[in-house]
């Protein structure tokens, strides 16, 4: 009796927080520039559905270029973010160190992508945060910052993404702290880096909706494997249904890199050093979540004996929660 009150706790208590975060809502947004050498241009400014309460940003449009016709607004099936297109007329002749921001993102967590092809076809590509609220364009964008761009928004993308981070400490949970739990990490890396190199290469397109609902059901069966472990399928092979879910996990981070777009002459960069940052940002996730159980533990003895099935019910709440969602709203 007093264990199902106590579940009927975890899950009262998990139901809020589901419904106060999403998947990715720290996802970025998206600021393209293109000016042709006629001095026509276009600004589009997408934002995900999903972003933190009061955000109000808007991006500014660089001095040197004037909107010619009202903006336009539509809305993307997948996500439901909405974009902007604002066309413009600049001033061919004045585009050499263009300054590009977004208004309010100082005091905002979102961060931007920013893509800018001028004229002569050159693409530079940067992230505004908080800390760096303005791209500069470069003459020339180098290897290294391009490597930097995409390593820093793919641990962000990591970070950001609620879904991911609960599926790698169902298997912290599920595994424990030792080799298996290295195996089952090494093997869910190869699996999402198979999915997300054929994704940006054209081979495999699956509509997003289904996969965010497939990445759902993942978390929820970590969470039925942890309430019987005993018998767990994952623990006894810790590489073969981690690498098959990160074959799904994989094709979601592929669609958080097709919004922003890859560098068409350094593709294998931009790919490889994204799937470098996740893999920073999951190695982060396990060690913090490591580090933090450890002195919890040790400061709280009775959490020692703390059943496993509370952080089952947990995870098997949020999976739920998504998992609806995700079939009705989309």
């Amino acid at each position: 009796m007093k264990r199902m009150g106590l579940i009927v706790l975890v899950v009262a208590a998990t139901i809020p927080l589901a419904q106060r975060i999403s998947a990715h809502p720290l996802a970025p947004a998206l600021y393209d520039l293109r000016v042709s050498k006629s001095g026509e241009g276009t600004a589009t400014w997408k934002t995900p559905s999903a972003r933190p309460t009061g955000s109000r940003l808007q991006p500014l449009i660089p001095e040197v270029c004037t909107r010619t016709e009202p903006a336009t607004w539509d809305i993307v099936d997948s996500g439901g973010a909405m974009v902007e297109t604002q066309p413009l007329k600049c001033d061919p002749s004045k585009l050499e160190g263009l300054v590009l921001g977004v208004s309010g993102i100082e005091s905002s967590g979102v961060t931007v992508v920013v893509r800018y092809a001028g004229p002569d076809g050159d693409i530079a590509r940067g992230l505004l945060s908080r800390d760096e609220p303005t791209f500069v364009v470069p003459r020339e964008q180098g290897r290294s910052s391009v490597m930097k761009s995409y390593l820093e928004l793919g641990f962000e993308h990591l970070i950001s993404g609620f879904d991911h981070i609960v599926f790698v400490l169902g298997l912290l949970v599920l595994i424990g702290w030792n080799r298996k739990l290295l195996w089952a990490i090494t093997a869910f890396t190869l699996g999402h880096s198979l999915t997300l190199a054929l994704a940006v290469f054209g081979v495999i397109n699956l509509p997003s909706r289904l996969i965010e609902i497939a990445i759902a059901v993942t978390i929820m069966i970590v969470a039925l494997e942890i309430k019987s472990s005993a018998t767990s399928v994952m623990v006894r092979r810790p590489w073969f249904w981690p690498a098959c879910f990160g074959l799904l996990h994989g094709m979601g981070f592929a669609s958080a890199l097709a919004e922003t777009g890859v560098p068409k002459g350094e593709v294998p960069l931009a790919l490889f050093s994204f799937n470098v940052g996740i893999e920073l940002g999951q190695l982060a996730v396990v060690f913090a979540a490591a580090m933090t159980i450890a002195l919890l533990r040790a400061i709280v003895p009775p959490l020692q004996r703390l059943p496993r099935s509370v952080p089952a019910y947990v995870i098997g709440s949020l999976a739920a929660y998504w998992i609806i969602e995700r079939v009705l709203i989309g």
